[in-house]
């Protein structure tokens, strides 16, 4: 199980609900980022609060464009209809986010998303696809 958390911090609340759920990660959304550096900090705390013997999944779903809980001062990445248009900077654009997201603590993230643009008019996928 991964959870998700109110705040940009660990708290005594958060502290007690992992010891009664035992998860296995967490997920971070824009409400628990405010810069790259705090959040390299709140993924090393929250890694500390699971089993040494299962590394902490520490999550993120950064997809680009609509879709990026971590922004300015970091990258700010464009949408990936954009990016799929660009050919081989596709997997160097992946890549770069990639390193980013790891530099802050993140070792998993929610994208690519592998949507098809079935329906251009269809406002939930939209961009966000190749």
């Amino acid at each position: 199980m991964v959870i998700g958390f109110e705040h940009p911090h660990v708290d005594d609340d958060l502290r007690k609900l992992v010891k009664e759920l035992r998860p296995a990660g967490f997920v971070l959304f824009a409400r628990n980022v405010q810069e790259p550096e705090q959040v390299r900090e709140l993924n090393r705390e929250l890694a500390s609060l699971v089993d040494p013997t299962h590394p902490a999944l520490l999550c993120v779903d950064q997809e680009g464009g609509r879709v990026q809980r971590v922004r300015d001062p970091a990258t700010v990445w464009p949408p990936m209809k954009a990016v799929g248009r660009a050919g081989d900077l596709t997997e160097q654009l992946a890549q770069a986010m990639g390193k980013e997201l790891r530099a802050m603590g993140f070792n998993l993230d929610f994208a690519p998303v592998a949507d098809v643009d079935s329906n251009p008019a269809n406002p939930v996928i939209g961009d966000r696809s190749f």
